[in-house]
């Protein structure tokens, strides 16, 4: 029992080792804002200001968060519980900043595709290893490494769709000013015509 509890420990502690060496840099790193004129620049860079408090809240909002739902002697299964738990607060931290739509959308759930199947694995690989300390350790190292992979290639897509998005909505609003500019010369042409 005592080599139970102490296995379920690892399993559950998994996120707290993560934090502590392998967690994504990409997570950490914001986007940069573009200088310019504000009508050139500004919708680029709200989008870039509501990613970057996105991926400022999201080790707390989502890894911890999620974490702190497991219970410590709740067993292997907790991971793939995990998993959806990460996916689900990740969408409504999305939603919080009018994020979780097209492809920012489709990348959060892709990362869930990834990372449960993975979960999955792990928690049944170490149930039939009779949660033996070095054979669980082994899963366990697999499952940090590989899940740390999925998060940096989760942070890469996120990162690109942003910059993506936020390029071609400040394109889209340059477009329809200089339309309004254009439209409103016409107008102002024509009046003058009729006087």
């Amino acid at each position: 029992m005592k080599k139970l509890l102490i296995i379920i420990f690892i399993i559950t502690s998994i996120h707290s080792v993560l934090l502590a060496s392998d967690r994504s840099s990409n997570l950490f790193t914001i986007l940069e804002v573009k200088e310019g004129k504000p009508e050139e620049v500004n919708l680029y860079n709200v989008w870039i200001k509501d990613y970057n408090k996105f991926k400022g809240e999201f080790d707390f909002e989502v890894f911890d968060f999620c974490e702190d739902q497991m219970i410590s002697s709740g067993g292997a299964g907790q991971l793939t519980k995990q998993t959806k738990c990460f996916y689900h607060t990740a969408t409504d931290l999305a939603r919080k900043y009018n994020l979780h739509h097209g492809d920012f959308a489709s990348a959060l759930y892709t990362y869930h595709k990834h990372l449960f199947p993975l979960a999955k694995t792990t928690a049944l690989n170490i149930i039939q290893c009779g949660y033996g300390k070095s054979c669980t350790e082994n899963y366990v190292d697999q499952y940090i490494s590989r899940m740390s992979q999925i998060e940096t290639k989760l942070f890469n897509n996120l990162d690109r769709i942003i910059i993506n998005l936020a390029n071609e909505d400040q394109a889209k609003i340059i477009v329809i000013r200089k339309e309004k500019k254009k439209n409103k010369k016409k107008l102002r042409d024509k009046i003058r015509k009729e006087k």
